[in-house]
């Protein structure tokens, strides 16, 4: 997805802030975001850019963080209707929210150590503010 956003900041590391309608430019309310510059655009405090964020890591994180733990909670109801046959829904229920806490537990602590470079980059200068 394409968004227009201002550099907030160039020093070491390029800052901006997405411009949405519902956002005054210069808010202090908007979430600044790192950027990255592949082609190395001259870019300076004030600069209006436009940003786009990789579909391949946005698909990625989507099945990583939803898609997973949601199958695994089905995976927790087929076990639980299969290896415990006789036993109170309860404890069934119990199951099928472990086999989804587990594995969303465990993708929360992986995606602290393994980090998939998904900073928006800037692919175009729109002037400045």
């Amino acid at each position: 997805m394409i968004k227009t956003a201002v550099v907030i900041s160039n020093e070491n590391k390029i800052f901006v802030r997405i411009l949405d309608s519902n956002i005054k430019k210069n808010s202090e309310d908007s979430e600044s975001i790192e950027a990255r510059n592949p082609r190395n655009f001259s870019v300076s405090a004030g600069s209006v850019v436009a940003i786009r964020t990789s579909k391949t890591v946005e698909v990625l994180y989507g099945i990583i963080s939803l898609l997973i733990p949601v199958f695994s909670a089905a995976a927790g109801f087929c076990f639980s209707s299969f290896v415990l046959k006789n036993q109170s829904e309860l404890l069934k229920a119990f199951f099928v929210l472990l086999f989804l806490a587990i594995p969303s537990a465990v993708i929360f602590v992986l995606s602290r150590f393994i980090r998939i470079d998904s900073r928006p980059k800037i692919i175009a200068m729109r002037g400045e503010s």
